[in-house]
């Protein structure tokens, strides 16, 4: 079992865009399994926070998703899914 996570910080001084507030406007990364490539992206749309997550496909693979507002988590089976905060 792999155990990962990527997030949106605050004050960050690079070369990435960042919005007013001074969060990232897109942050996401990637992870080679055995099964092919899981990854999860963040962004800000409109003044809402999108999610998308990609689990590999694999009749046995699930993805535990934790939401930064609070929402219940959600368990989801192979696929690509899109979330809006």
């Amino acid at each position: 079992m792999c155990r990962s996570t990527i997030g949106v910080q605050r004050g960050i001084s690079d070369e990435s865009t960042q919005s007013d507030e001074g969060f990232r406007v897109f942050i996401g990364g990637e992870l080679e399994t055995s099964y092919d490539t899981a990854s999860s992206g963040w962004k800000k749309e409109g003044g809402r926070l999108v999610m998308t997550i990609e689990v590999p496909p694999n009749t046995n693979t699930t993805a535990t998703i934790e939401f930064p507002n609070g929402r219940k988590s959600e368990t989801v089976v192979a696929g690509t899914h899109r979330f809006e905060l």
